[in-house]
């Protein structure tokens, strides 16, 4: 399962990003542990109050848990993952809260973590907190038999690595990375300076421009740069060799907003375009019956889906009140046991006592019988004193 880690401040904000109902369909928080406060919005302003006794600027930290999309996970599969990324980090022992999220299905975990150590009042290192995970990650995925993502396999074994804005780009344009370095290569190998270039580029879908750190290729389609030297595998000096400086050439903001005219010019042509096909099919009328249509269907959608999550809320709630009910009579079922057992074992060891006393110290411990040795012995005393008189 994939783990994203990192230290965060704003107690307010986390709490409500993490109990939002808008971009999530369900929102349950699963534990709440070191903690007095019963809710996890109270959890979270005892870490702040903590934390304003302290200098520690960012007193969270938050992990996200989010497994295959092919795969089910179990709570407790959760739980010893969370174990192991607690050990990982260092974290044992401090106050934390677990919560899940569904959406569109897909159930993902969260966990929140005090930072303060409640003893010293210093903050718990995060250092290499991202190695650390990915090994843990990587552990997770050989144990539960799941396929490893790329980024994931072990060095030997792996390609060119994606990172998180890699993957952004490749979702925004539905293009993948190996599709983007072919265009660019292509474009690449039939020119032969920065202006036959640039037009190769445009012809492919992008634009020439300037970056921080060199030439960069603007997607138009998203307006996503795509530096030069990652994409070609090439030193900054090889490609200055063949284009000279990027000074002349266009800002990424300028070419950014160029991509985004032509983008809003293809969007207009096209609307026209469908515009005049629906207005000659339609003998030159168009009355906007179908755009009513369209839109009661999307009403209608919306409509179902906010009653199925009302529905799947209460049938969550009519869980959790079950399963609770079931827990307290375990409990109770489980204290009225242990308390006959206890009275059992008592009465046994009671009785085990009393046969132990009657047989290795006699009637030593009767009342009576030494009382009758002490006068006994009164008797033999005062016997003695007058035969030494």
């Amino acid at each position: 399962m994939i783990l994203k880690g990192s230290t965060r401040k704003g107690g307010r904000n986390l709490s409500d990003h993490m109990l939002n109902e808008q971009d999530n369909d369900h929102v349950e928080v699963h534990e709440l542990r070191g903690f007095a406060a019963e809710t996890f919005p109270g959890a979270v302003q005892e870490i702040d109050a903590l934390a304003k006794g302290t200098r520690v600027q960012k007193a969270f930290y938050s992990l996200s848990l989010n497994p295959p999309e092919t795969e089910n996970v179990s709570e407790r599969d959760f739980e010893n993952a969370i174990e192991k990324c607690e050990k990982a980090l260092g974290l044992q022992g401090q106050p934390r809260a677990i919560l899940f999220h569904e959406k569109e299905g897909r159930r993902h975990a969260h966990v929140i973590w005090s930072r303060i150590d409640p003893d010293t009042l210093k903050a718990k290192s995060n250092s290499n907190d991202r190695y650390k995970l990915r090994e843990v990650s990587r552990e997770l995925y050989r144990q539960h038999g799941w396929k490893m993502p790329p980024g994931l396999a072990a060095r030997e074994d792996k390609g060119a690595s994606k990172d998180h804005g890699e993957q952004s780009v490749e979702k925004r344009s539905d293009v993948n990375l190996e599709d983007h370095q072919r265009l660019i290569r292509e474009a690449w190998d039939r020119s032969d300076d920065a202006q036959s270039l640039a037009v190769a580029l445009e012809q492919n879908g992008y634009i020439l421009a300037h970056g921080k750190r060199g030439h960069v290729a603007v997607d138009i389609t998203t307006g996503d740069p795509h530096a030069l030297t990652r994409r070609l595998g090439l030193k900054k000096k090889e490609v200055e060799a063949k284009l000279g400086p990027p000074a002349g050439l266009p800002t990424v903001e300028a070419a950014k907003k160029q991509a985004a005219e032509r983008r809003r010019a293809k969007q207009d042509a096209e609307k026209a375009k469908t515009t005049r096909e629906a207005r000659s099919q339609s003998g030159h009328r168009f009355d906007g019956s179908r755009a009513d249509q369209t839109k009661k269907r999307h009403d209608e959608a919306r409509k179902q889906l906010a009653a199925m999550k009302d529905q799947q809320r209460k049938e969550r709630r009519e869980l959790v009140r079950r399963q609770k009910a079931e827990r307290d009579a375990q409990e109770k079922d489980f204290v009225a046991k242990l308390s006959s057992e206890i009275q059992r074992g008592f009465k046994i060891a009671t009785a085990h006592l009393l046969r132990l006393r009657d047989q290795f110290m006699g009637k030593d411990n009767d009342f009576e019988a030494r009382q009758r040795i002490i006068e006994a012995r009164q008797r033999l005393e005062d016997k003695h004193s007058v035969e030494r008189d």
